[in-house]
């Protein structure tokens, strides 16, 4: 079974106004112990999945490319001396744009085995970016897509935010058209949410910031699909388009409900029936791992992997899906991208008809003009885009 790997690193040198993640500024003394924990659990899962090939890495975070580039070093030296990554196609670095205005730590990226970069580009706008707490500027932005071209990289992604309080279509459009004008291959674009406890949501609680404008957010959506299409990108999934068939290998693994392992605190992992993550304390997640560097080699089966799970020091929230819980998560998630999921593939996976988990949904929807059914095929309806929520909540 291949297996996806992600790798958390919580390292900010600041943190955006709208940001819930679990990622921290002002804990770079943490760092040597932190790398020596990633690369002890690293070694551990290595031990369990010996047997077993990673087919994609993916370094998230907080800021991969904020810390040091020999930490990254000795993370992919670990992942290569413990794991099977003959078979990896793929390997992501999210980065910060203004992280990359030195060519030489770029090429390192490249020489350590990363052939894929993630750009937070969040806008071309310096009045948005400002607003958003963002450390770079616009040219910045540019400049670093720019240097990861002339680094070697042919494999570019971007991130970008609409929706964003007080912006207008014309502002948005702005944004979109200087996407053809540089080396990119894929964008991923995704409606602001204000997630509460952040410092954007206070600031639009005590009117400070606008609230932002949800049915101008959906034309914004409606005209990025219109002006991808005409740029020649696919739109493969909700939230991501890609030219020359570039999709994210990782983020399928996903969206497909297949199997991954997250390395890191917080990080979560998909294994056989089971969900669980790590917990979340940089601090607690370091000083498990400390206790606990000496564990046997167990390969991991079916039939034991919740007696392994449980030896592991930093895992917890296990919960052992059900048939209606794998059979929701696949339609929820495989429903996100274009080409939808096939009815018949998945009765037969988890020997079980739709229609008895969720009697009527599927023509409920239908009827609603919500998703569009085609030789067993299902996908979303250009309005079940726009929807996608209101569809999903009915899998749930």
């Amino acid at each position: 079974m291949p297996i996806g790997l992600y790798i958390h690193i919580p390292f900010c040198e600041t943190k955006c106004s709208y940001c819930d993640f679990n990622t921290y500024s002002g804990i770079e003394n943490l760092l040597p112990k932190y790398i020596e924990a990633i690369c002890t659990e690293i070694k551990l899962w290595g031990h369990i999945i010996s047997s077993e090939k990673i087919n994609t890495i993916f370094l998230g975070g907080g800021t991969p490319s904020y810390i040091p580039p020999e930490s990254l070093g000795e993370i992919f030296q670990t992942i290569n001396e413990e794991m099977d990554t003959t078979q990896c196609t793929e390997i992501t670095i999210e980065s910060n744009p203004n992280d990359l205005a030195d060519i030489k730590k770029l090429e390192y990226f490249r020489e350590i085995g990363i052939n894929r970069i993630s750009i937070g580009i969040q806008s071309f706008n310096d009045n948005h970016l400002k607003k958003m707490s963002r450390r770079h500027s616009a040219i910045e932005g540019i400049n670093a897509i720019k240097n990861a071209e002339s680094a070697g990289f042919t494999n570019i992604n971007i991130d970008l935010m609409f929706g964003l309080p007080n912006q207008t279509k014309s502002e948005w459009l702005k944004t979109l058209e200087i996407i053809p004008t540089l080396p990119i291959q894929h964008v991923s674009i995704y409606c602001l949410t204000v997630e509460e406890n952040t410092p954007l949501f206070h600031q639009i609680n005590s009117g400070i910031v606008a609230n932002p404008d949800q049915d101008l957010a959906a034309e914004m959506y409606e005209i990025t699909s219109d002006f991808m299409k005409q740029h020649n990108f696919r739109h493969y999934e909700i939230s991501n388009w890609a030219k020359n068939n570039m999709l994210c290998t990782h983020n399928l693994t996903y969206w497909k409900n297949q199997q991954f392992i997250g390395i890191g605190p917080g990080a979560h992992s998909s294994l056989f029936q089971y969900r669980f993550s790590n917990i979340e304390s940089p601090k607690r997640y370091i000083q498990k791992l400390k206790l606990n560097e000496n564990f046997k080699k167990t390969h991991i089966q079916s039939e034991n992997i919740k007696e392994i799970l449980h030896s592991i020091p930093t895992t917890e929230n296990f919960e052992k899906q059900d048939s209606k819980t794998m059979i929701s998560d696949t339609l929820i998630m495989g429903l996100r991208l274009d080409n939808g999921i096939n009815i018949n593939e998945i009765e037969k996976k988890f020997n079980i008809k739709i229609e008895k988990i969720f009697p009527g949904k599927i023509n409920q929807l239908v009827s609603q003009n919500l998703i569009l059914i085609n030789n067993n095929q299902i996908k979303l309806s250009e309005k079940g885009k726009l929807l996608g929520n209101e569809v999903f909540l009915n899998f749930l």
